[in-house]
């Protein structure tokens, strides 16, 4: 894995950062769990900068727009405006598969469930 996809934009201008780079991580680890690749490419550091600048981002069309709404309010790259982890653990996406999570741990086990007899050991 090369980390330096995962830096924040301040990292990368040499600029002061603090917590919020971890922020801006988290968006680029959740853009790759859903894509298999991050959001802003390059073979080497120099050419992070490049693919920052187009401040863009393309979703694929499996991606849902709860998903893209949280990944592109994490990813601002004013850190001023990205949001807290409080914020992230409380928006919708988040929010639906904690609930889904929950009702999955809530389901009875299928195998200690089931019976089965000495015949079928």
């Amino acid at each position: 894995m090369r980390t330096y996809e995962y830096m924040a934009p301040e990292i990368v201008q040499k600029k002061p950062y603090d917590y919020r780079v971890d922020i801006w991580s988290l968006g680029i680890l959740l853009f790759e769990l859903l894509h298999r690749e991050p959001p802003y490419k390059g073979r080497s550091l120099p050419e992070i900068p490049t693919s920052l600048n187009k401040k863009t981002i393309k979703f694929g069309p499996h991606i849902s727009q709860e998903a893209k709404d949280l990944i592109l309010l994490i990813l601002k790259h004013n850190y001023n405006e990205r949001p807290s982890m409080e914020q992230i653990l409380n928006h919708t996406w988040v929010q639906q598969h904690l609930a889904k999570e929950q009702y999955i741990r809530n389901l009875p086990d299928p195998i200690s469930s089931t019976k089965i007899g000495r015949a079928h050991v």
